[in-house]
């Protein structure tokens, strides 16, 4: 998590202003361009926060966020109709602040699994799950969680997981311990794993199970809080991780990966500087090699953290959740969500 200026009372009736607008659930079907391209097909009622993240149960988009500690907490649900945001939902909130490092999950169920992330005044461990429209607390993780949190679903040899990265940087808080572990979703309990082969994650850390044996991982920003190339994945069966070559891009606040469930993952390498977060990527599992003539984001993500991608019906989708400041384009407010089919 980067140094940040604290912000006074005039800075957050600017924000709280700007976060007032332009709240319609109405959203405007695009026709849509060529395959190869992103379009815009709706928006949350919100731009981005410090704590937040998405996640699909194969069917909507689901978003959680909250600007800063003691604002409002909004958990959205993005009813999708052929590709298209067509309305909203708003949904019970989480009993706890998401903060910088929250990651959100779903199983084949389509129950949503949280952690909340970081505090680095008091150590936080809280993880949830929201089923059946309410929330109830689990089992907290061992470990402190970070800037470095994320959360992938596997399903390995009957059984059903989650498996976790749990990290942060020195920067903020000196000794942070960053650690994998997986929630056993039959028994309700956290089991300590190899470490990744890096000491730290931090910003944009990030999981992808690409079915069968193997999880990628993005590093994220390193233990001195700088943005990372390291990416790597792990052997579920042999229990060990694999170095793999690294992504042309630096990964930084934002950072996400995500399985297309064939043959490639998709990445967003996010950003901690205005209009820099356009960056998208395809690495092939079977050449095991990065591919960069795709696509690029319409709008730069970054400067705040969290999963941004999800895969529905075969379209990638990601959401923006910036400032509404990020302008690099008329249509980018901080709140849209886009997609296109990779097929």
């Amino acid at each position: 998590m980067k140094y940040r200026k604290k912000i006074g009372w005039m800075g957050l009736f600017i924000v709280g202003l700007l976060l007032s607008l332009n709240t319609s659930h109405a959203f405007e079907a695009l026709s849509q361009p060529p395959e190869i391209q992103w379009f815009r097909v709706g928006q949350t009622n919100f731009p981005g926060g410090f704590g937040q993240a998405i996640a699909t149960d194969g069917k909507d988009i689901y978003v959680l966020r909250q600007f800063i500690e003691n604002t409002r907490l909004d958990f959205q649900k993005l009813i999708l109709t052929d590709g298209v945001v067509t309305r909203t939902s708003n949904l019970q909130a989480p009993p706890y602040d998401a903060k910088n490092g929250t990651a959100l999950v779903s199983d084949p169920d389509g129950n949503l699994y949280a952690m909340f992330g970081a505090d680095y005044t008091e150590q936080r461990h809280h993880f949830a799950r929201y089923s059946g429209g309410r929330w109830t607390e689990l089992r907290p993780t061992p470990v402190a969680q970070g800037a470095g949190d994320a959360l992938t679903f596997v399903s390995h040899r009957g059984s059903r997981y989650l498996y976790a990265m749990v990290g942060a940087s020195n920067v903020q808080r000196p000794g942070a311990e960053t650690a994998f572990m997986r929630y056993n979703l039959g028994i309700s309990d956290w089991e300590r794993l190899p470490d990744p082969p890096w000491e730290c994650s931090d910003d944009g850390s990030s999981l992808a199970w690409a079915g069968e044996e193997f999880i990628y991982a993005f590093q994220g920003s390193d233990c001195d809080d700088e943005p990372s190339r390291a990416f790597a994945r792990y052997y579920l069966t042999l229990d060990l991780w694999e170095e793999l070559p690294d992504l042309p891009g630096t990964v930084d606040y934002g950072g996400s990966l995500v399985w297309n469930e064939d043959q490639s993952l998709y990445a967003i390498a996010g950003s901690a500087t205005e209009f820099e977060g356009r960056s998208f990527f395809r690495y092939n599992l079977l050449t095991q090699t990065w591919e960069t003539e795709i696509p690029q984001l319409n709008c730069s993500v970054g400067d705040y953290n969290g999963n941004r991608l999800v895969i529905v019906d075969q379209r990638i989708f990601y959401w923006q959740g910036t400032p509404p400041t990020w302008t690099d384009n008329p249509e980018c407010n901080g709140r849209g969500l886009y997609a296109f089919a990779w097929r």
